[in-house]
């Protein structure tokens, strides 16, 4: 396996990640850019990296550069960055891959699908990482670097990507929020979020091998509209998580809803 130099531009939690499952996987990093001095110092520290906060300092060496930084700033930085004849490539989902252009002529995508956190260890053998590449070498060189530290790689192009994206901002983001307003409801009563963890493992368990449509339970798929008003009641105390309530029940009564036959 080919093993590459690699600078990191961006210090946050995608480029925490990928910076130490690179290393680990035996390439090197030689920087980590970021523009916060202080975050470019900390991960660099990490995986023995030299760091700067200076674009103009930023090392031209490298083999391959990887932009991890958030979606709004990426294409503002890649007007600030040449790199020509180096391998570049973005991390993001819903920006195209041709916003690397201004930097070189070689760009690509590498996407890994995960919610991440500074300090918290993943299993990156599990993660699915999506690539997609101007040409054929860039292709092959993503692929292999993406198997370095993946066991599931795949192609995606821009609109593959940004479902991909909204999927997970559903089943992650929105979900993980949710768990936010049920231990809120539950700390009004001194209980705690973890009463919760055998019915959200459960709830998880049960998708790993069944249809999610197929194992929904609770009030609005049975269309008990008692047990829903007297939740409604109880929300009133809390009229924002009461319209998210109203929303999502309101979705479940449509999905599960029987057909109306042609002759009733």
């Amino acid at each position: 396996m080919t093993k590459h130099e690699i600078v990191v531009i961006g210090a946050g939690n995608v480029a925490y990640h990928l910076a130490h499952q690179f290393k680990n996987a035996g390439h090197s990093i030689l920087q980590i850019f970021s523009r916060t001095e202080a975050a470019a110092e900390f991960l660099a520290e990490e995986v023995q990296a030299a760091f700067t906060d200076d674009l103009e300092k930023l090392n031209t060496g490298a083999s391959l550069y990887v932009m991890a930084v958030n979606d709004d700033s990426l294409e503002e930085l890649a007007e600030e960055i040449y790199l020509p004849g180096k391998i570049v490539v973005h991390t993001s989902a819903i920006v195209p891959m041709e916003a690397l252009e201004p930097v070189s002529e070689k760009f690509g995508v590498f996407y890994p699908l995960q919610t991440m956190t500074k300090g918290h260890d993943l299993d990156f053998s599990e993660i699915p990482i999506f690539i997609e590449a101007e040409d054929e070498e860039v292709r092959k060189t993503l692929a292999q670097l993406a198997a370095s530290i993946s066991g599931n790689v795949q192609e995606a192009d821009f609109q593959k990507r940004k479902t991909l994206h909204i999927a997970a901002v559903f089943a992650n983001n929105f979900t993980n929020h949710l768990y936010h307003i049920s231990e809120t409801l539950l700390k009004c009563e001194g209980l705690q979020l973890e009463i919760l963890l055998p019915l959200i493992k459960e709830t998880v368990r049960k998708i790993n091998r069944n249809n999610p449509f197929d194992v929904q339970t609770g009030p609005a798929k049975r269309g008990d509209m008692k047990t829903v008003e007297e939740h409604l009641e109880y929300l009133n105390e809390f009229p924002e998580f009461r319209e998210i309530y109203l929303v999502l029940t309101e979705s479940l009564i449509s999905a599960y809803k029987k057909p109306i036959r042609d002759d009733e």
